[in-house]
């Protein structure tokens, strides 16, 4: 199941919002590992890119999405898990719509159908290489389907359903492909432009651990 519309960038009062031109090309490339899809259409895309995405979905259904009921990060997640409780799938794929499964996914999804864990937990791969790298955390982009899986659990975090939070009783398991996330920005000069001369880390009320995954990020943003 995948969610397609603009992300929303930028402070309060500035934000605009960008529709990734790789949507499609994920789009396409989920298609190809499922039986059976559920897209989630933001109102805001214009009827070329909608004609686009009903043609690309032969079996599964596309809407465009209504204002969220319940105001939630999950909720369009929730959403779309509620579209395959008449579908019982085996195995539900959630990336987002500037997310791609890599090589060796298929493998990934062999382990996890053959063991007692719930769902697989993706690192991710930034495209292009030199771009900010982010979510930093690993997050659930594939799982097993259970009746009544929700996501409306206050445990529910990191794209897992509430269900799969607890370890002991739904253990996780560290998928060995990664997910290529495709950088916001569309503009190949803006990823060229010098960052700041010097990094400055604060470590006053913070874990080493923090300061030193703060200067990553920074020193990430320095094109290579």
């Amino acid at each position: 199941m995948m969610a397609i519309g603009p992300s929303r960038r930028g402070p309060k009062g500035k934000r605009t919002y960008n529709l990734n031109p790789k949507w499609h090309q994920c789009l396409l490339s989920l298609c190809e590992l499922v039986d059976y899809m559920v897209v989630r259409m933001d109102n805001r895309m214009d009827s070329k890119q909608q004609k686009l995405i009903r043609e690309a979905i032969h079996n599964g259904k596309v809407f465009v999405a209504e204002p969220i009921d319940v105001p939630s990060t999950n909720g369009w997640r929730e959403e779309m898990l509620r579209e395959l409780d008449d579908v019982k799938p085996d195995l539900v794929l959630t990336p987002d719509c500037d997310e791609e499964f890599g090589p060796g996914i298929k493998n990934d999804l062999v382990r996890l159908w053959n063991t007692d864990v719930c769902g697989l937990m993706f690192g991710y791969r930034m495209e292009p290489a030199n771009a900010v790298h982010y979510p930093a955390d690993r997050q659930m982009k594939a799982f097993k389907w259970l009746p009544g899986l929700t996501y409306y659990l206050k445990r529910s975090k990191l794209c897992i359903p509430g269900d799969y939070m607890c370890n002991k009783r739904h253990p996780k398991m560290r998928a060995k492909s990664t997910l290529v996330h495709y950088y916001a920005l569309t503009d190949e000069k803006a990823l060229k432009k010098k960052g700041p001369t010097t990094i400055t880390i604060t470590a006053s009320g913070e874990s080493v651990t923090k300061c030193v995954q703060d200067l990553k990020r920074q020193i990430s943003k320095y094109p290579k």
